[in-house]
């Protein structure tokens, strides 16, 4: 072991830490580009969604259905209101007439035919409001059959409820009612 030199590590006032590794001259520079421009492929920034977005779209979709339902029922009530007198006006029927008359501001029609002993609608013009708002044949064929024992009858069809009754002095008293669908 002679050849060899012995470090005295006692003497610590001669030390001096070894110098910094040195910088390579390519990271040394002041860099003027974002670092992400020097790449081939660069991902746009995406843009923070408003948090109202999704919740607005929702109410905006609410309100259009709405709207439809609303425009919808109410244009079914104006083709139920004029209905009876579309029927009373395609048969003919005087407006002046106490015999067959629209009531309840559309939703109801009032007939009274002639009897043996009062005035009222001829019977052709009940058949063609019938024929108008299209009621079935088997209603018909009751109301035809209806005699003063059966008392009031009743029938139903789409939005319609018709109730009459008979006696051959009076004749037919018929009322028809706009009811809502079930």
């Amino acid at each position: 072991m002679r050849g060899m030199h012995h470090h005295d590590h006692t003497n610590l006032n001669n030390y001096s830490p070894p110098p910094p590794p040195e910088i390579p001259a390519y990271k040394n520079q002041a860099s003027t580009t974002p670092p992400d421009e020097g790449r081939k492929y660069q991902r746009p920034r995406r843009q923070k969604r408003n948090p109202l977005l999704i919740p607005l779209i929702a109410v905006s979709v609410l309100a259009l259905v709405m709207s439809a339902l609303y425009l919808q029922t109410l244009f079914a009530q104006a083709q139920r209101d004029t209905s009876f007198a579309e029927a009373v006006e395609t048969c003919d029927v005087s407006e002046t007439s106490p015999y067959i008359e629209v009531a309840d501001d559309g939703d109801t029609l009032l007939m009274t035919s002639e009897g043996d002993e009062s005035l009222g609608a001829p019977i052709t013009e009940i058949a063609c409001v019938f024929v108008e708002l299209e009621v079935p044949s088997s209603i018909i064929n009751r109301f035809e059959t209806t005699r003063a024992l059966d008392g009031t009858q009743t029938g139903t069809w789409d939005v319609y409820e018709a109730t009459w009754n008979y006696h051959p002095n009076s004749g037919s008293h018929v009322t028809i009612t706009v009811v809502d669908p079930d």
